[in-house]
């Protein structure tokens, strides 16, 4: 069982996996994983020979989408059952009906819903690589992390950034446990900012650091000024605490100086920090002790109003993930959080729990854990929270997650004329019952077109698929050897 989610289908061992792929001539000398793939079997590519989607487009300057059902989810906007969003650079300047503009492109909304881009709170990307593999998350982790050279991590990061926004995932906060070395950091980083996703990357540490061992507080810093932009920041991703009554899941934990030290300095540095409670038993109070408008936690699936409450109050907001409640047979406690006013977010957490990146998906999958659990959320709810509350739980709800003029575009239209999601129905219904990311048609992110009728822009998915395997191939035979 695994350590981390107590997930059952997690306790394939390192060894069992090893044992399995030798067995059937995938790790042999004679025939090597690439070649039972049908990829390359030569070393993994360099990031740079990663070529950009030859249907590549000009981006245009303004964009215009007509006729559509806009789904605002701004309270004084409202939806607006036929209209249009104009866009100008980066920016919405315009929500309504009939608007009279011109525009570089014109996209037809007619049969389309228009609505924020998902924004996901916490996601490991630089596992994404080993997500169809039948070993523990642990154990791979801790066997197969140190094996990782730039190229997989970037070709990791891409393959996973590149499946979000073709889901229609405007905004990801990559949360990175396998930094050993800058160039590890700066190899995601380079993923993130060429598939062109707005990011919070949040540096973190590696599995075989001492719990007395202070993270490397100065590549932190080295990394945001390196990389910060439009689209990126960089924040600080925390250890488990060493003294917080948590079980033995596996993750390093920092002691309490080494804690005390780390934290003072991301404050200090005004990096945002995101904190795991990474075990179903651990108490609540040393996270309401460290609590603050800074603070973003995932998980806390056990507790009740007033640790909620006492979290909202010092500022702190929460990413929760539907898959891996599943694990902790733990239902999201929606009601509790609501009434103790924290703002709640959405993450896949990581591939290998979700199997592919489908915010659709994941709405659906915590509807149907809280009517398992006797309780009940509405699909207004489940959008608002996948959308708007990912904005504000990271601190960006004045500048993404709603539609409304002066917000960045970061807007997703989403096909519901298309046969698999009729027969109509209610809007929020159908996006959360029926859609998927086969229906989200257009992607805009920051103004920028990434997905156009359908079709990724700047992104080319075989060459993805393929460098990814190519980075599988070595990495599981670098564990062999």
């Amino acid at each position: 069982m695994c350590e981390i989610c107590e997930d059952p289908t997690h306790k394939g061992s390192i060894e069992d996996l090893m044992d399995d792929w030798t067995r059937r001539g995938f790790l042999s000398k004679s025939v090597t994983l690439g070649t039972a793939l049908g990829v390359a079997t030569a070393c993994a590519p360099s990031a740079s020979s990663v070529e950009k989607n030859p249907q590549s487009i000009a981006q245009p300057k303004s964009i215009i989408i007509q006729g559509a059902y806009i789904l605002t989810l701004d309270p004084e906007l409202g939806d607006i059952e036929s209209g249009d969003v104009h866009i100008v650079g980066d920016e919405i300047v315009a929500v309504g009906s009939n608007i009279d503009a011109q525009a570089d492109l014109v996209i037809d909304g007619q049969g389309s819903v228009v609505m924020p881009g998902f924004v996901d709170t916490h996601t490991h990307m630089w596992n994404t690589i080993w997500r169809n593999l039948n070993a523990g998350y642990q154990a791979l982790t801790d066997k197969m992390g140190p094996h990782f050279r730039p190229e997989d991590f970037y070709n990791s990061v891409s393959l996973c950034a590149m499946e979000m926004l073709n889901a229609g995932v405007t905004t990801v906060h990559a949360w990175e446990h396998n930094i050993r070395k800058p160039e590890h950091a700066d190899a995601e980083l380079n993923a993130l900012k060429d598939a062109g996703i707005r990011t919070r990357f949040s540096y973190g540490f590696h599995h075989h650091i001492n719990s007395d061992e202070v993270a490397d507080l100065d590549d932190m810093i080295r990394a945001r000024d390196a990389w910060s932009d439009d689209l990126i920041t960089v924040g600080y991703a925390s250890r488990v605490f060493d003294n917080d009554g948590v079980g033995p899941s596996g993750w390093p934990a920092a002691n309490g100086e080494v804690r005390e030290r780390e934290w003072a300095f991301a404050r200090s540095e005004g990096l945002p920090i995101t904190h795991h409670v990474s075990w179903k038993t651990a108490n609540a109070e040393p996270y309401i002790e460290m609590a603050g408008p800074d603070l973003l936690l995932v998980h806390g699936y056990q507790w009740g109003e007033d640790v909620w409450r006492q979290l909202a109050d010092a500022g702190t907001t929460s990413s929760m993930s539907p898959y891996t409640s599943i694990g902790s047979r733990l239902a999201i406690p929606f009601e509790a959080m609501k009434a103790g006013g924290i703002e709640i977010s959405f993450s896949l957490d990581n591939l290998r729990a979700t199997g592919v990146s489908d915010n659709f998906r994941e709405m659906h999958v915590a509807k149907s854990i809280t009517r398992f659990s006797g309780a009940n959320i509405s699909d207004r709810e489940l959008l608002r929270i996948a959308t708007e509350g990912g904005a504000k739980a990271m601190g960006l709800g004045d500048k993404i997650g709603t539609l409304k003029p002066g917000k960045l575009a970061d807007i997703i239209v989403v096909d519901i004329a298309h046969w698999a999601m009729q027969p109509k129905g209610e809007i929020d219904k159908m996006l959360v019952n029926s859609a998927s990311a086969s229906n989200v048609t257009d992607v805009i992110v920051g103004g920028k077109l990434v997905k156009r009728d359908g079709v990724l822009v700047g992104s080319n998915p075989s060459e993805i698929g393929k460098a990814a395997n190519e980075s599988l191939t070595y990495l599981l035979n670098a564990m062999s050897g």
